[in-house]
């Protein structure tokens, strides 16, 4: 009869970064990998595929970015003898790369603080959320009751 593994793999946390203006959601990973598609593709409808977004989300999206941008994200134009088509602005491209400076940062940070939770005794998510929910004296940390 075989022993039960003890060590299991430890939880790691991670998160989706999502950028809210006051006039609502703005940008999170969807949205990005939008722009990524429609970069890559020249055209919303088979970027609207790749993601996947239905083609009318698609262009709701690109709307909503444009108008609550600074600056244009998605220059379109219609049919005609080519059939149109779609490309990102230069500040697009350099948003895309902000946000996905900010997402690897985030998931440091989630790293870290993974690592300093494990190293300070927290070692599941019950102990996470004692530990979360104190804010002005915080209690002292939990021991880790699971045999590493």
């Amino acid at each position: 009869m075989s022993s039960p593994n003890t060590s299991a793999p430890q939880p790691k946390l991670s998160g989706k970064l999502l950028i809210d203006t006051g006039m609502g959601s703005f940008l999170g990973d969807k949205r990005i990998r939008l722009l990524e598609a429609i970069d890559k593709t020249g055209s919303i409808s088979q970027a609207a595929k790749a993601v996947p977004f239905s083609y009318k989300a698609a262009w709701d999206a690109v709307d909503d970015m444009n108008n609550v941008a600074p600056e244009p994200l998605v220059n379109r134009s219609t049919g005609g003898r080519n059939g149109g088509g779609t490309e990102l602005t230069a500040f697009a491209r350099r948003l895309i790369a902000f946000y996905r400076a900010l997402e690897q940062a985030s998931q440091l940070a989630l790293e870290r603080l993974t690592r300093n939770l494990e190293q300070s005794g927290v070692c599941d998510i019950d102990d996470f959320r004692q530990v979360s929910r104190t804010t002005v004296s915080p209690a002292p940390l939990p021991a880790c009751t699971r045999d590493r």
